[in-house]
């Protein structure tokens, strides 16, 4: 299998198995799930990524991989997500993101709905045409996309979506896919892998994986 499609095989079959095992109750004694995952943790919620990433990294660093957390770009003070070096000798660097359109909350047991605006700004960066966020998804592909291919093997963008059937994240991420031009740079798109959240039967796990392997360029630092 292709490394990249056993990378997004992957990544979708641990998220599944991180909102199975995530079985304390947060809350209102509901199951907490993967979009309260740092709870079951023990953090706090703001620590949601972090606590993804770790557990990501570690379900990946099986079957003779080896991962690190929080590896530095070169020349810069930016720091990638998960860095994987392949029982073949290949590394993949991947960034994570979380796209909150939708969800419910097992703190306050209610369904929660996130702004327009605040949800788009991370989605889709200064092109949402409206709040300007320093960690999008779209600054994320940009920092992943200077990575010489001395470097970086493959490189990828894990998206971990929460939204409603009604409402879905579908239209945004087509958005997303078609303003950068990412087919075109030769961006492979896995997904999305949806199920639904146990705790309420309108709100659902949206993921999606976008990866491609590296080329050659002559300046490949990041400022």
């Amino acid at each position: 299998m292709d490394i990249l499609n056993q990378l997004a095989s992957d990544l979708f079959k641990h998220l599944q198995a991180m909102d199975g095992e995530a079985n304390s109750s947060a809350g209102y004694c509901f199951h907490a799930g993967l979009n309260n995952y740092s709870i079951y943790k023990g953090l706090s919620g703001k620590k949601y990524e972090n606590s993804w990433n770790d557990r990501l990294a570690e379900l990946l660093g099986n079957n003779g991989n080896t991962t690190s957390r929080e590896f530095r770009y070169p020349d810069s003070k930016k720091k990638c997500d998960i860095v994987i070096k392949s029982n073949n000798g290949k590394s993949i660097w991947l960034e994570v993101k979380s796209a909150w359109k939708y969800w419910f909350s097992s703190t306050s047991g209610k369904l929660e709905k996130n702004s327009p605006q605040i949800y788009r700004s991370y989605l889709l960066g200064n092109s949402a045409n409206t709040l300007n966020k320093t960690h999008s998804v779209v600054q994320d592909i940009e920092k992943l996309s200077l990575l010489d291919s001395n470097l970086a093997d493959y490189i990828g963008l894990l998206i971990i979506g929460f939204d409603i059937q009604e409402d879905p994240i579908d239209p945004d991420m087509e958005e997303l896919i078609e303003t950068m031009n990412l087919k075109e740079q030769g961006w492979k798109v896995f997904g999305p892998e949806i199920w639904l959240d146990r705790n309420h039967p309108d709100c659902r796990y949206n993921c999606w994986f976008l990866g491609k392997k590296s080329v050659y360029f002559d300046n490949n630092s990041i400022r």
